[in-house]
């Protein structure tokens, strides 16, 4: 046999140990890949029934929040409720009863809320939520009942101010010294105004932004505008008489009143509503005349430095007074702008707990 044919002889002789080798590697490695997608896969499905339940949990939360506004005494539908994913459980603890060693406090509900996937006989994943919610009962008195009305962000009076009238706060009154009337604390309702709304036949100003010696002058009606700002000697006067048509002002911006302030020449708060329509804003009060008007702004912070003011009220998120701000009350407001709306309920605290 000459030399090339032993030369491809041996070649073929390497083939099969080499084809056997490649087999012997490549089976664990196909058997490592498959169980690796296995457990890609089972994570996959866990994670997926993980959000599930929490889904589910989360919604009992939400079911439980819905009942409290209409029933301040529900505890939870009791037993299993079914859902497309799962299932949830809900249990609620109502104000007074003991949570996790504490005393529940005024319209505090604790809520603690299962979810089930794909239910609870049978669960292969399951989620527990425990929440602290508020329920807000809606104001029982109209929005200028009171000199100053203010929600969560309460009431701070600095200095020498006075507020000649009654006050109240969902939250606390820091200065009561300078208050004449009643103070009432902790009315949670009063948090509860609901946000003024301009009517659609509302004549637009735009952006009012006067200074120097301006004087805009605004005639009985309703008017919308996107911000205020006086400064320097400028002033807006309202075109009013005593007991006459009023001017109702909605703004949805920021209201900053100095330089010489508004001018009501009725000289009568229930003829100069104005309104702060933001889900957030600043009233500054800090002109130099005295002002006659009813201010509704729920969702505003209210700072009033040296205005001494004629008679009105003002129902704000917050009230500071400062300097020489003294306000007195003009009873003829009271009962004046019952506005419609609801009981609210509002998370105060959301966690998740292991089980």
């Amino acid at each position: 046999m000459d030399k090339n044919n032993r030369w491809l002889l041996t070649e073929k002789g390497i083939v099969l140990p080499l084809v056997t080798l490649m087999i012997l590697v490549l089976i664990p490695v196909g058997m490592g890949l498959s169980s690796l997608t296995k457990i890609e896969t089972t994570a996959t499905v866990k994670a997926k029934g993980s959000t599930q339940a929490i889904q589910l949990a989360d919604a009992g939360i939400q079911r439980a929040m819905s009942e409290i506004v209409s029933n301040s005494n529900y505890i939870g539908p009791g037993g299993i409720q079914n859902l497309s994913k799962g299932q949830y459980s809900i249990s609620v603890s109502t104000p007074g009863c003991i949570f996790e060693t504490n005393i529940l406090p005024v319209n505090r509900y604790a809520i603690e809320s299962m979810g089930y996937v794909p239910d609870m006989a049978q669960a292969r994943e399951r989620k527990k939520i425990i929440a602290l919610v508020n329920r807000i009962p809606f104001p029982t008195h109209s929005p200028y009942d009171f000199a100053i009305s203010a929600g969560d962000g309460g009431i701070d009076l600095i200095d020498t101010c006075k507020i000649d009238g009654d006050v109240i706060t969902s939250d606390t009154v820091n200065g009561a010294v300078h208050v004449t009337g009643a103070i009432t604390e902790k009315d949670y309702a009063t948090a509860n105004f609901p946000l003024p709304v301009a009517p659609a036949t509302a004549t637009p100003l735009g952006v009012i932004n006067l200074n120097g010696n301006a004087n805009f002058v605004i005639n009985p009606g309703t008017y919308t505008c996107n911000s205020i700002s006086i400064l320097g000697n400028a002033k807006v006067t309202l075109n009013t008489v005593t007991g006459g048509p009023g001017v109702y002002l909605y703004c949805s911006g920021d209201i900053d009143v100095g330089g010489t302030g508004f001018i009501n020449t009725g000289v009568d708060a229930t003829t100069f509503f104005l309104y702060g329509t933001g889900e957030s804003g600043n009233i500054e009060l800090h002109g130099t005349s005295d002002v006659y008007a009813a201010v509704y702004a729920p969702k505003y912070d209210c700072n009033v430095v040296g205005t001494a003011w004629g008679e009105g009220a003002i129902n704000v998120y917050s009230y500071t007074g400062d300097g020489t701000s003294d306000i007195k009350h003009d009873p003829n407001l009271i009962g004046i702008g019952t506005v419609p709306g609801i009981d609210k309920v509002k998370m105060f605290s959301w966690r998740e707990e292991k089980i």
